[in-house]
C-alpha cells in the first residue's frame, strides 16, 4: 500500500472515531438531561445524521479504496446508496436547524408554543428525502473493473463503481444536482438565516443599553459562531463539488484525481466533526448541562479531598507516644 494512501486512511478513520464519539456525547446529553424543544430534538437528528456518515459514507471511501477483488452490483448500490442517504441527511438537518434559529428569534412569539406535530413532521421529511434523493445510486451504479496494472509478471486488477457509458449524461446531471441540493441552496439558506439572526442579535445588544455585560458578550459570541459557521460549511464543502463538476460535467482531466478528491472529502468529513461543537455552542441546554455536569465533578473531587483531609487530621489525633522503656 502506498504511504499517502494509508496515510488518508488513518486519517478517515481517525474522523470515525472523533465523530461517533463526541456526537454519541450530545446525544446521551441530550435525551438524559434535557427538555425535548425544537432545537435540542434537531441537535440530536443533526448528531445522528453525522454518526450516519461516520458509519456509511467514511467506510465505504475506506473500502472502495482498497478494493481488490471482484465487488457485486448490489454489494456497491448498497454502498453508494448509504453513501448518498447519510450526506442528504446531515446537510438537511443543517439547513432545517438554521431555519428553525431564524424562526425562533425573529418571530418569538410563534416560536414559545411549536407544535410537536410540526417538529417531527420536518425530522420526518428531512430523513424521506433522504432516502429519495439517495435513489440514484442503484439507478446509475454498477460495479465492475476499472484499473488493471502490470507489475513484472503480475497484473493487479482492481474493482469498484462504476457508471456504464449509456448512463454517463445521467450521471453528469446527477453532479449538478448534487452541487445545488448539498451545497448551494443550504449555503444560501446559512447565509440568509445566519446573516438575519447575526444582525438581529447585533441590533438588540446595540439598543438595549441596560442589557448586562455578560448578555452581551454572550450574543457577540453567537454572532461569531454563526459566521464562522457560514465561512466553514462553504470553505470545507465547495472544493469536493467544484472537482466533482471539472471532472464529470466540465470533462477536465485532473492527475492524481483520485487522491485529490479523497482530500476534499476529508475536508468534508471534518465539517462534520466540527457540526456538534458548533451547534453545542449556539444551544443553552447543551452548555448549562456541560457546566453542571463539570461543577458536579469538581464537587465530588473536592469533597474526595476533603474527605481524605478529615480522615489524615483524625489519624494524626489518635496517635499516641509510647513510653520509653
Amino acid at each position: 500500500m502506498e504511504p499517502s494512501v494509508l496515510a488518508l486512511i488513518i486519517v478517515d478513520i481517525l474522523i470515525i472515531l472523533t465523530i461517533i464519539s463526541t456526537n454519541l456525547f450530545a446525544i446521551v446529553l441530550i435525551l438524559k438531561k434535557s427538555k425535548k424543544n425544537s432545537k435540542n430534538i434537531l441537535l440530536v437528528s443533526l448528531s445522528v445524521s453525522d454518526i450516519a456518515v461516520a458509519l456509511f459514507v467514511i467506510p465505504n471511501v475506506i473500502f472502495l479504496k482498497l478494493q481488490n477483488s471482484s465487488i457485486s452490483p448490489i454489494l456497491c448500490q448498497i454502498c453508494l446508496y448509504t453513501e448518498y442517504m447519510a450526506s442528504a441527511a446531515n446537510v438537511f438537518s443543517i439547513s432545517v436547524l438554521a431555519v428553525d434559529r431564524f424562526r425562533a428569534l425573529v418571530f418569538p412569539l410563534q416560536n414559545k408554543d411549536a407544535k410537536r406535530e410540526v417538529l417531527y413532521g420536518a425530522l420526518v421529511l428531512i430523513w424521506i428525502a433522504s432516502l429519495v434523493y439517495a435513489v440514484r445510486a442503484p439507478v446509475v451504479y454498477r460495479g465492475r473493473m476499472f484499473q488493471s496494472s502490470v507489475s513484472g509478471n503480475a497484473t493487479t486488477e482492481k474493482y469498484g463503481c462504476s457508471i456504464p457509458d449509456h448512463l454517463m449524461g445521467l450521471h453528469s446531471g446527477l453532479i449538478v444536482l448534487d452541487f445545488i441540493v448539498l451545497f448551494a441552496m443550504p449555503a444560501l439558506v446559512l447565509i440568509g438565516c445566519n446573516v438575519k439572526v447575526s444582525l438581529q442579535l447585533s441590533t438588540k445588544t446595540t439598543i438595549t443599553s441596560a442589557m448586562p455585560e455578560s448578555v452581551c458578550k454572550r450574543r457577540r459570541r453567537a454572532v461569531r459562531t454563526l459566521l464562522i459557521m457560514i465561512l466553514i460549511f462553504i470553505v470545507f464543502n465547495f472544493p469536493l463539488h467544484y472537482f466533482r463538476m471539472s471532472r464529470h460535467v466540465f470533462k477536465q482531466s485532473v492527475s492524481g484525481a483520485s487522491t485529490i478528491g479523497h482530500i476534499f472529502l476529508i475536508l468534508t468529513f471534518i465539517n462534520n466533526c466540527l457540526n456538534v461543537f458548533f451547534y453545542g455552542l449556539l444551544n443553552e441546554d447543551m452548555k448549562s448541562i456541560c457546566r453542571t455536569c463539570s461543577c458536579t465533578k469538581r464537587n465530588q473531587v473536592h469533597a474526595i479531598s476533603s474527605g481524605d483531609s478529615k480522615m489524615t487530621k483524625s489519624g494524626a489525633t489518635n496517635i499516641t507516644v509510647a513510653p520509653s522503656v
